[in-house]
């Protein structure tokens, strides 16, 4: 299995485990305990009030002024019709 590939599947588990533990944000130095990979991304955009939005699949994560990250799915979300 080729190195990104396992960064981003390790990345993707860390943050399904957050998910399905019910929780929608997390600090980032935890999640760099767990192993998570802050370069190892599928998707990166900017939002229009500036924050960057990074995207692992159906995964979204941003961070917070207070080094908290906000994870959710991308199916969570409203449509925005």
């Amino acid at each position: 299995m080729r190195p990104s590939h396992k960064k981003l599947r390790r990345n993707y588990e860390i943050l399904t485990g957050v998910i399905d533990a019910g929780v929608c944000e997390i600090a980032k130095d935890e999640l760099l305990v767990y192993g998570f990979n802050i370069k190892a991304m599928t998707e990166l955009d900017l939002r229009e009030d500036g924050t960057m939005l990074y995207g692992i699949y159906d995964i979204q994560y941003f961070e917070k002024a207070n080094r908290m990250i906000e994870v959710y799915r991308k199916s969570d979300l409203s449509p925005q019709w």
